[in-house]
């Protein structure tokens, strides 16, 4: 029996890289170091994996991590001390910024080279591991946003028929290109 295609195994990543997500979401980030350079590199380095992985959001996972605000408050910072012509700022912001930069250029190339991999010698699991980031992907957004606690069950059941809805329409679409 050929493992690539065994809907167990596939079923058991998908289910897998929905609890890495969540778990992922769980993390209390407020115990990380707020600007050590190698963590910055490391942040860099996850947000850019969002970028090679198709369905998977940057600014979700850092939203997740706690870091969205503070990268676009870096962002936005420098922009406007550009603006105000504070070089001092300037520098500081880049200083900061430099090794998130670094981060996600080296994670972009690392990362396509590990997904590459994955597809050539596993594609069944890592498509599979791919869906199961995607499916937690609202979880972890609505989550971060902590939309949860204002959930009626009238919105649920929008959603849920809404979330359906999408699923039918892509699977036509994608009927409809092979034949």
């Amino acid at each position: 029996m050929n493992r690539n295609h065994d809907p167990i195994v596939k079923a058991t990543v998908i289910i897998v890289a929905c609890i890495v997500a969540t778990i992922m979401i769980c993390v209390e980030c407020a115990l990380l170091p707020r600007y050590g350079w190698l963590w910055l590199v490391l942040l860099g380095l996850i947000a850019s994996a969002t970028m090679v992985i198709p369905g998977v959001s940057g600014s979700m996972v850092l939203m997740v991590l706690g870091y969205y605000s503070t990268i676009l408050a870096l962002v936005t910072g420098t922009v406007t001390m550009l603006k105000d012509m504070d070089i001092g700022g300037v520098i500081n912001n880049c200083l900061l910024l430099a090794p998130f930069g670094v981060g996600v250029v080296l994670g972009i190339f690392l990362i396509a080279k590990v997904i590459e991999y994955l597809f050539q010698r596993f594609p069944s699991q890592t498509f599979a591991a791919i869906i199961g980031l995607i499916v937690s992907s609202p979880f972890a957004i609505l989550y971060s946003a902590d939309a949860l606690s204002g959930f009626s069950v009238v919105e649920l059941v929008v959603g849920l028929v809404l979330a359906a809805l999408g699923a039918w329409v892509t699977w036509l679409m994608g009927s409809k290109e092979e034949a």
